[in-house]
């Protein structure tokens, strides 16, 4: 895999999204500016055909940052099945979650620096032995800055917001995304807290969800 090129039909599509003046998220502008993201398409959201196709690339983007040092993130796109409501988005996002847990669980045991356990708030998606932080973008997402003309996942790694802190750089530039999409939409997306206020899992979809949310990941042991 290379970085996604901006003269790609998906690069393109995926680079005017994030480099469009209203969206929120400077941070990912930031990596599509200096070309420290990797995007490919998987076909359906969910199938469990390409959980491993999935996984196979992460571990590729993981090899890419020990390569050369940077932090890449993974744009993962399935145009196959565009037109979900939000909760049916979120029963697929989770499907590929598990399917890739499936998959990953076999090879690399879970981050030690996260917990496993969706509903604890050190909660983070495991892959490779790496934590990530989910993204999920889809058309009929309510919130402005997740809509996207196909259902997508953007893989962040957890490193990625760790150098932000160590750099004094975290708060800050938190603030500005949230002031942004306050501009965007009228208010700040109440899903959003920081890595240990809440499990991040309620953050994923896009979804407004209420307390009595239980996060449909199923976390295994390898036997």
């Amino acid at each position: 895999m290379d970085p996604a090129s901006p003269n790609s039909a998906l690069g393109d599509l995926f680079s005017g999204y994030v480099l469009d003046g209203s969206h929120p998220c400077v941070m990912a502008r930031s990596m599509v500016n200096r070309k420290q993201v990797f995007l490919a398409s998987y076909g359906e959201l969910g199938n469990a055909d390409r959980c491993a196709d999935v996984c196979h690339d992460l571990y590729e983007v993981l090899a890419a940052s020990e390569a050369d040092s940077s932090l890449y993130s993974l744009v993962a796109v399935f145009p196959s099945q565009a037109n979900h409501t939000e909760k049916a988005f979120e029963r697929a996002l989770w499907n590929q979650l598990n399917g890739m847990h499936q998959v990953d669980r076999h090879l690399f045991s879970w981050d030690s620096c996260v917990s496993q356990d969706p509903a604890d708030p050190e909660f983070s998606f495991s892959v490779g032995g790496t934590a990530w932080y989910v993204v999920g973008l889809h058309p009929g997402a309510s919130r402005s800055s997740r809509q996207f003309a196909v259902p997508t996942l953007i893989f962040n790694r957890h490193a990625q917001f760790a150098a932000l802190r160590e750099q004094g750089r975290y708060d800050q530039m938190r603030d500005r995304i949230r002031e942004r999409d306050v501009q965007l939409q009228g208010s700040v997306n109440p899903m959003l807290k920081d890595h240990g206020d809440a499990s991040e899992a309620i953050q994923y979809s896009g979804r407004a969800v209420d307390t009595e949310w239980a996060c449909p990941f199923v976390q295994r042991q390898l036997s």
